[in-house]
């Protein structure tokens, strides 16, 4: 019984979310005025700074991203405001689905794609690369991000949706 109820435990109320295999480490900085993440990539994952470093500042006009505070390109090191916890399934705004059409339409127009977000497939009920904050969400690891034909980022931006949708009609099964 104990096995189950620490099983439950770490799917529905994770204590820490996921980072990729090209970040080594992760540090929140409580600065005087603000709080903010340092992420610092591996040294042989220079392409995913790059990348990283490129997108944010290709949307950095837009409200649903992490900005950028200040970069170490020697110690690979990207600095951002912080934006929140983890999304899961359990903290969802009730906005969620408009935020996110909001979004898919902007990468749309930009012709990005943000192709490694949605639910985790570990743990789906944690939605990877994706914060929130005051109820508003927000885009974080641009790293895996592509340039994109618009019909490519409608469709996986709609199954993510999709997929997000039939794990809330799971989640009230567990409640």
């Amino acid at each position: 019984m104990d096995f189950l109820k620490k099983y439950y435990n770490f799917i529905f109320s994770p204590k820490n979310f996921p980072y990729g295999k090209e970040v080594k480490e992760i540090k929140i900085k409580n600065n005087k005025d603000s709080k903010t993440i340092v992420k610092k990539f591996r040294e042989n994952k220079i392409d995913k700074y790059i990348k990283a470093i490129f997108f944010m500042e290709k949307l950095s006009n837009y409200d649903f991203i992490a900005k950028k505070v200040n970069r170490y390109d020697k110690k690979l090191e990207l600095e951002q405001i912080y934006c929140g916890k983890q999304l899961r399934i359990k903290n969802l705004p009730k906005d969620w689905k408009e935020q996110l059409i909001k979004i898919k339409k902007i990468l749309i127009k930009e012709n990005i794609g943000f192709i490694d977000w949605g639910p985790w497939e570990v743990n789906p009920f944690i939605i990877n690369n994706v914060c929130i904050n005051n109820e508003k969400l927000y885009f974080i690891d641009f790293g895996d991000c592509i340039f994109d034909k618009p019909e490519n980022i409608e469709k996986y931006f709609n199954l993510q949706i999709w997929y997000i949708e039939k794990l809330i009609e799971c989640n009230i099964l567990f409640i």
